[in-house]
């Protein structure tokens, strides 16, 4: 009988991909390319979803609120230092979904780097 192995998330990949000890050259640097690039454009996403809902929120309620850019934060990730975008609006900002997933990392202990962590202020 094959064995059936699925991967659910980024870290699982990275660990997995650790467990096969496959070592440096060009399939190495690929995939850490292509690992914090998702990472980036994933949280991103989540971040101007979060505004998004935020602003259709306060629609509903009748009050007023509008978007009003991005700030820069730097991630810090096994796979490198990420700069995100952060959505904000002119009440609140989304880099909650950053700081969420960084306790999971540091939660469930997939960072073997340095530690996963958000630096240039965290904004409101």
């Amino acid at each position: 009988m094959e064995k059936t192995l699925v991967i659910t998330s980024l870290p699982q990949a990275f660990e997995m991909v650790k467990q096969m000890n496959l070592s440096g050259g060009e399939w190495e640097s690929d995939y850490r390319v292509a690992g914090w690039q998702a990472l980036q454009g994933i949280l991103e996403e989540q971040m101007r979803d979060r505004i998004d809902r935020h602003l259709e929120e306060v629609a509903h309620r009748g009050e007023a609120d509008r978007r009003n850019g991005s700030f820069s934060r730097h991630l810090w990730t096994e796979l490198k230092d990420i700069e995100l975008h952060v959505a904000r609006s002119r009440c609140t900002s989304a880099v909650g979904v950053v700081r969420a997933y960084a306790r999971r990392i540091l939660a469930y202990g997939y960072s073997s780097g340095p530690p996963t962590q958000l630096s240039g202020g965290f904004g409101r």
